[in-house]
């Protein structure tokens, strides 16, 4: 039987922002299913209270780990919904200088891996659930320096647009984090930041937002 306690799971929850909207969900009494992928980082999370899968297990569709943990979390909580923050900010070589390596890194990091998050996930939420997807200004802004975000970001913003349409029940939206998140020293000289309790109340009213939100904007 389920607790009323809420559930949510965070993806890219190793991240710099994943990590942080993890411990904001536990210090405000929520279960949180933790996916990332640095070990040090999960295990510190599992010793805050977090539930925690290794996200390599997103890439053996036989491993049934991320299901196994969502059937648990489900069987014991209220769950949400997922809020994933994967990907990050990046500055570096113009694209036309950019090798296909670090390209094809970056469509795996900051795309596929949505797609794959979604695959693992999503036959597993309860009708209604939300699925809250982090992108950032870059996604609809030209970035220079910084073009493989905006592109992969841009990409991103119609991949929620498509999963809502051809959804049946999960609720996808954005939350667009619009200006940088306060103490990330990745931001070079940033013009304006956000507070990282704004980007985590936002997403925590995305989460439960009626069907017609399609994104919310902070900052």
């Amino acid at each position: 039987m389920s607790s009323e306690a809420p559930a949510v799971v965070v993806v890219g929850a190793t991240g710099y922002v994943g990590s942080r909207l993890t411990r904001w969900f536990l210090d405000r009494g929520w279960a949180v299913l933790a996916c990332g992928r640095d070990a040090a980082a999960l295990a510190r999370l599992e010793e805050a209270g977090a539930q925690v899968v290794d996200v390599r297990a997103f890439d053996d569709r036989s491993s049934g780990q991320p299901e196994r943990a969502m059937r648990e979390l489900t069987a014991q909580h209220t769950l949400h919904g997922v809020v994933a923050s994967v990907g990050g900010w990046w500055i570096g070589d113009r694209l036309e200088d950019l090798s296909r390596d670090v390209w094809d890194g970056f469509l795996e990091s900051h795309l596929t891996s949505h797609l794959t998050s979604v695959q693992h996930l999503v036959p597993h939420l309860p009708p209604g659930a939300g699925y809250v997807v982090l992108n950032g200004a870059a996604s609809h802004v030209p970035m220079a320096g910084s073009g493989p975000v905006s592109v992969t970001g841009a990409a991103l913003h119609m991949l929620v647009e498509v999963l809502r349409a051809e959804s049946t029940g999960v609720r996808f939206r954005e939350v667009v984090v619009e200006r940088a998140i306060a103490g990330d020293d990745r931001n070079r000289d940033p013009e304006a930041e956000v507070a990282l309790d704004a980007v985590a109340e936002a997403v925590r009213d995305a989460l439960d937002d009626g069907p017609d939100v399609r994104r919310v904007d902070v900052g």
